[in-house]
């Protein structure tokens, strides 16, 4: 059985998947998942394959709904993958996190920006999303090599693929402002405040431009 384990914007994360034509399998929590990891598992939306996770991701960044998602309609969208909690808010940043390490994501980053409604109101929009997944084995090409085909298949004809490079992976842009990255390397889990090798897909609005 295949194990994984377990930043204003916050800092650089990304939203990430597995694919596999395997038989369904799930993923093992890391020896080194603290209390906090543990706490949000407990309210974990059930075990999803590899498969089945890779999917939803990819459909997520092909169908684009993800940069039209506010932090409601967020937590509704993606609880098949994980029970989103708020995490920081400020005047100008709103977080929702969570994790679902039986279903191999280590982490769910969602961050929003507020945008004038008029009449004094604020409502939030979508900034950017990371999703993280990791093998214990800390194998991250197979990984990262078999969600490039998938988003490569369903983004080639919906944007420009930029040139990859070892530092900042493969990207798509999407019109107007929005990009899809994939990467692979040491990033800071937002939960444990720990790095870990892992495979990154972000989803972002660039500009600060929010999609209306």
């Amino acid at each position: 059985m295949a194990k994984w384990s377990t930043r204003k914007r916050l800092g650089h994360g990304w939203l990430l998947a597995v694919l596999s034509l395997a038989p369904p399998v799930y993923f093992g929590a890391p020896s080194n998942a603290g209390f906090l990891v543990a706490s949000f598992e407990r309210q974990a939306a059930p075990p999803l394959t590899q498969q089945e996770v890779a999917q939803q991701l990819a459909d997520l960044a092909a169908s684009r709904q993800i940069f039209k998602l506010t932090p409601g309609a967020a937590r509704q969208k993606l609880s098949g993958l994980a029970k989103l909690e708020d995490g920081l808010q400020t005047n100008e940043l709103r977080q929702l996190i969570g994790v679902n390490i039986n279903s191999g994501i280590q982490w769910i980053d969602m961050q929003f920006q507020p945008a004038d409604t008029g009449g004094g109101k604020t409502s939030w929009q979508f900034l950017q999303a990371e999703f993280g997944l990791a093998r214990t084995d800390g194998n991250s090409d197979q990984l990262y090599q078999s969600f490039k085909a998938i988003l490569t298949k369903r983004l080639a004809k919906l944007g420009r693929q930029e040139k990859e490079t070892p530092d900042k992976g493969v990207a798509w842009r999407l019109k107007p402002f929005d990009e899809v990255r994939l990467r692979k390397g040491d990033f800071l889990n937002p939960l444990t405040k720990r790095k870990q090798q892992v495979v990154l897909l972000k989803m972002s609005v660039l500009q600060g431009e929010a999609e209306k």
